[in-house]
This record gives C-alpha cells, sequence and structure tokens, in this order.
C-alpha cells in the first residue's frame, strides 16, 4: 500500500470499561485486529487529543486487540455463569422464575483493573510522534464525532487522508427511537464526517445512497464512497459444540439486539403473549443483549406477566462462543427493527444456515441476498403466523427457510478487507 495507515482505538479503549459489546464494538475490532497483523498495514494506532492525535505502535495495538477479547469476548468457555443459567432455562422444564438471566456485574476490583487499563493506554503512548507524512487516518466508530476539537488538527495536516466508515444516519430520519437531544448530538458527528473526510467507507448501499443524498442537501459534491458489506463476527469463533444436541431438541427463537424502541421487542412480546394464550407447548423467545434507552418498559410487561415468563427469557450478553453455540442450534433469528444501518445477527445467523424472520425493511431486503423470510414490523399477525409455521419441522416455510440460509453466500472477512485495503490504494 502507497499510504501508511493510522487507525483510531479512541473507541476500543473507552469500551474496555464495559461487560458487554455492540455492533459497532465487533467492526472495530475486526479493524484493529486486521490491522496490527503485520507491517504492511497498519503503521500505528492513535486516540483523540485536546491539540493532535496521541499516536501509539502497532504493537500497542495489538496489545488491546488482545485485552479486549479477553475481557469481552474470549471468556473460559467452561465457566460462564449466565450461559449455564440460560442453558438450564432451556433444557428444564421452565419452572424457573424471572425472565433476565443477569450478567455478573465488576466488583470494585474489576471495575478498577479496567480503568487502569483505560488509563494506561490513554497515558503511555509515543511521546513526541506524530501521524507520518501522506497517511491515511481511519476512524471507524463514529465515536465522540460531536466533540469538533478532537479533529482540528486535520486542518494542519493536508498531507493526512480522513476516511471514515459511517454505519448509518438513523438519529437524522429516525429521531424518535433516540433520546431526547440525540438528533442535534448527532447532527453534529455527521458535520464532523461531511467536512473533514476525503473518503467514506459504509456497509450498504442503502447507507451509501443516504450519504450522498446528505451531501446533496448541502450542496456539497460528494467525496468517494466504498460499500463493503460486513461479514459475520463469529466467522472467526468456533462454536462450543456446533451441534448442542439438548438445545437442538428445543423449539426456541432467537433474538440479538440491544433492548430499546428502534428494535421492536414489543412485537415479539405480543406475539409471545399470543403463543400462550393457545396453550399447549409454545416455543421459547431468547433475548440476547444489554438494556438500553427506554427498556424499562418492555421489561416491566415481562416481568409483571407470569404466563411469559416460563417461556421468555433476557440475558445481557454472551461471550462470542456460546452466542454462536446458541444461534446454531435456534428454530431462527428473529429481527423486527423498525429501522436499521445494517443487521449483523441476520449475516450471522445466515452465514450459519440458520433461518432469519427479519422486518421488511430495504437494508434487509439487500444484506439477506433474498434469503430471509421478510414480515412488515408492524404486521403482528403475520409475524405470529410465519413463527408458528417455522416451528413445525415438516412446513414447507420451515424447509424454504433452512434451504435458504444454506444458499446463503455469506461475506468473508478476509475479502472484505481485501476490497477496503483497494479502495483504499486508490486515494
Amino acid at each position: 500500500m502507497g499510504r501508511r495507515i493510522v487507525f483510531d482505538i479512541s473507541h476500543l479503549v473507552t469500551r474496555l470499561s464495559h461487560t458487554a459489546t455492540s455492533g459497532i464494538d465487533r467492526v472495530d475490532l475486526a479493524y484493529a485486529r486486521y490491522l496490527s497483523q503485520g507491517p504492511d498495514r497498519a503503521c500505528a494506532a492513535a486516540q483523540y487529543g485536546l491539540f493532535r492525535p496521541h499516536v501509539l505502535s502497532t504493537e500497542r495495538m495489538r496489545s488491546l486487540v488482545s485485552l479486549f477479547e479477553r475481557l469481552q469476548l474470549e471468556q473460559d468457555c467452561a465457566d460462564v455463569p449466565e450461559w449455564a443459567a440460560l442453558r438450564a432455562r432451556l433444557t428444564e422444564d421452565g419452572s424457573t422464575k424471572g425472565t433476565d438471566t443477569k450478567s455478573p456485574r465488576l466488583g470494585l476490583i474489576g471495575r478498577a483493573q479496567r480503568f487502569a487499563s483505560q488509563t494506561g493506554y490513554r497515558a503511555f503512548y509515543g511521546v513526541g510522534g506524530s501521524i507520518p507524512q501522506d497517511a491515511i487516518y481511519l476512524n471507524v466508530a463514529q465515536h465522540a464525532f460531536e466533540h469538533h476539537r478532537f479533529f482540528r488538527w486535520i486542518e494542519h495536516r493536508p498531507d493526512v487522508v480522513p476516511v471514515f466508515l459511517i454505519h448509518d444516519l438513523l438519529p437524522l430520519d429516525f429521531p424518535e427511537f433516540f433520546p431526547p437531544g440525540y438528533e442535534l448530538r448527532f447532527q453534529r458527528r455527521v458535520e464532523t464526517m461531511i467536512a473533514r473526510a476525503r473518503a467514506i467507507i459504509t456497509t450498504s448501499e442503502q447507507v451509501a445512497d443516504r450519504i450522498r443524498a446528505e451531501y446533496r442537501e448541502r450542496g456539497m459534491a460528494p467525496v468517494p464512497i466504498h460499500t463493503e458489506r460486513l461479514g459475520s463476527p463469529l466467522e472467526w469463533t468456533p462454536a462450543l459444540r456446533d451441534q448442542d444436541h439438548a438445545l437442538r431438541k428445543i423449539p426456541y427463537f432467537l433474538m440479538v439486539s440491544t433492548i430499546e424502541p428502534r428494535k421492536n421487542h414489543a412485537l415479539l412480546i405480543e406475539v409471545w403473549r399470543s403463543l400462550v394464550r393457545r396453550g399447549g407447548s409454545p416455543p421459547k423467545l431468547i433475548l440476547v443483549g444489554r438494556r438500553g434507552w427506554e427498556s424499562e418498559q418492555t421489561l416491566r410487561e415481562l416481568d409483571l406477566a407470569p404466563d411469559l415468563q416460563r417461556h421468555v427469557v433476557q440475558v445481557s450478553s454472551l461471550p462470542s462462543a456460546h452466542l454462536r453455540t446458541l444461534m446454531q442450534n435456534a428454530t431462527a433469528v428473529l429481527m423486527p427493527s423498525f429501522a436499521e444501518g445494517y443487521g449483523i445477527p441476520v449475516v450471522e445467523a445466515l452465514s450459519l444456515g440458520v433461518p432469519v424472520i427479519c422486518s421488511d425493511i430495504p437494508v434487509f431486503r439487500e444484506i439477506s441476498q433474498g434469503r430471509a423470510l421478510l414480515r412488515s414490523p408492524i404486521d403482528g399477525k403475520g409475524w405470529l403466523e410465519a413463527i408458528e409455521q417455522m416451528v413445525k419441522v415438516s412446513s414447507e416455510l420451515r424447509k424454504k427457510g433452512v434451504r435458504d440460509a444454506r444458499e446463503f453466500n455469506a461475506p468473508a472477512w478476509n475479502n472484505y478487507f481485501t476490497n477496503v485495503r483497494n479502495f483504499l490504494e486508490t486515494l
């Protein structure tokens, strides 16, 4: 590559103190992992500084990747209490009360250790170092872009090529799904990217078209935009057992997502109310995701509905190996979101050959390659009927779902980074 890459790790460092990873975390980690693997890929890492970025060595970035994987993703497979509790809820008779299989909170010592790790990465950098001449500055997390002061240095370094990965512009288009004031905050983030980017990477044509529209609205010519579909983060993670025979015998559906209004958990709760009212042996619903904005109402509905508690289980997070095993053995993965920029769980499930039922929205039509069963996010009856049919092994809809998932052309991370690298070489 002609230009050397400086990858911004500011977001990954801030996430060391969290116990659950988001989709953006996993994409950020994928880039850091790839770029730290060889000297021809990244010359340095960077973190936000008040006047200029703090520059760290590639070795320092490699150590961050290892630490992040150990703290967040690659826990000891033999001793994960939330996994043991979840699996017990699935394989036993369901009499255990409560819907939330909680992840253990970090104790004081654990929090202190993570804070010390963060401080170490922030404080110990290459003193006197600076971003090399003619480098590419790559930032893929949209982290703290509302603070323009972190990016003013770009104005004084015309030799540096800033490249940003934009995941979506959803807070501008659907402000009702975000906390009050977030739309204005996100607008400032967009201003940072639009004003300073010399090139943009994104994950779907849907988002790329939306970015071009943003340029047009501002009366500006768009910079080069490269669209590359993300692979499954579970690609790197071997399952505990791809075929867990105890789980395979149990009909259950899986939703992996932060609990917030945009993700539309309420629809699935109503569907499961209907399934429970009909009697018999309804399948279980597993909700994997941390509690987000305005999640209280959703969880309160579950806590106050004893009939649902035997059939709906929520767990805040799982290590990747456990999530893969859970997904591999699910009847189907559900994603009824009102709006998305991509939809990593859709790709994860289809890449494993697991059927998917998801919202009929443009980005899901694009990334599923026509291999998912699509339903309107407000069509409760349609979702109920699809779930009832999917749980029947002999149903035509079930057979089609399995067949379509197995024919999905899974995006591979090696191809992803080869294509991104080729794009960066054109700049």
